[in-house]
């Protein structure tokens, strides 16, 4: 999106209602940021590709996605603006290819709604936090089925562990049937203080530590 394109789009939004601004993602490259409720945005069309998707942030935290929409490379500015203002952001992922990586000082992915990935991110990093990576259902939702592949990255100094799927008290349906895979490095803080349904153990071969919170992953 260029920036004359942006420009119109937030001021068509502000007229909705929608309080939103030109995200600048680079050079020569714009996006929108619209501000949601509970602290959230959600940053559109800020990863190089011509359709439409949105990462939705907490306070540096990715906690959520919009789906590509199918056909939106070729929307004008009227259905983008449409798209934007009615987009659902507090629906479960379904399928989606978010922007390439997320990283930060504390954590760097929240998932706590459950539903089917379909998540690809080249690196994941973070530093400090209660858990670099948590996915699960832990504020309602459905259970993880699909796959998320976090890439590659350095996961470090989470108070209680690295990458925690589930709720991290071993509940019951807090985890789901999800394929997961993260080639990074992962070394926690201190190890974690409890244990859930399945066994946390110590991997030797890079002092990481992967805490499983549900029987079932």
């Amino acid at each position: 999106m260029d920036s004359d394109r942006a420009e119109r789009v937030v001021a068509a939004l502000r007229t909705r209602g929608v309080i939103a601004h030109v995200e600048r993602a680079g050079v020569y490259q714009f996006g929108i940021r619209v501000r949601l409720d509970g602290d959230r945005v959600a940053i559109w069309d800020t990863d190089g590709t011509a359709a439409l998707e949105a990462q939705v942030m907490r306070n540096g935290v990715l906690v959520n996605f919009v789906p590509s929409i199918p056909g939106s490379q070729d929307f004008t500015d009227e259905q983008v603006v449409q798209a934007i203002a009615t987009a659902d952001y507090d629906a479960p992922v379904t399928s989606t290819r978010p922007p390439t990586g997320s990283s930060g000082a504390g954590q760097a992915v929240d998932i706590d709604q459950g539903g089917a990935l379909s998540v690809t991110l080249d690196s994941v990093s973070s530093t400090g936090g209660v858990a670099g990576v948590q996915l699960g259902t832990t504020v309602g939702g459905t259970a993880l089925t699909g796959s998320f592949s976090g890439g590659t990255g350095a996961i470090s100094g989470a108070t209680t562990a690295g990458f925690l799927v589930g709720d991290g008290s071993g509940g019951a349906n807090t985890g789901g049937t999800a394929t997961v895979s993260y080639g990074g490095t992962i070394t926690a803080g201190t190890p974690p203080k409890k244990l859930s349904a399945r066994p946390c153990e110590p991997n030797q071969s890079d002092n990481a530590w992967l805490h499983v919170a549900s029987a079932k992953v």
